[in-house]
């Protein structure tokens, strides 16, 4: 069985197909591949984290769910 994969691997190299393409075809700091961070939806994402954690520890501590002491209100 390893000879077949190997084959194939051999045969795909062979053919001038690259099996992880995604991996060689672009250098990890190429920003237009995957874009940089704190740009396009990265941010939306950051800021709706922020809002709902900040929401979280507001109604965790208003209603008490664990003592002031471990949780002071924001």
């Amino acid at each position: 069985m390893p000879e077949a994969a190997g084959t194939s691997k051999k045969a795909a190299a062979a053919s001038g197909r690259c099996l992880f393409r995604q991996f060689t075809a672009r250098s990890p700091g190429a920003t237009e591949a995957y874009g940089a961070p704190g740009q396009g939806h990265s941010v939306l994402i950051s800021a709706i984290t922020v809002v709902a954690l900040f929401a979280l520890w507001w109604i965790a501590s208003h209603y008490r769910w664990l003592p002031p002491l471990f949780l002071p209100t924001p």
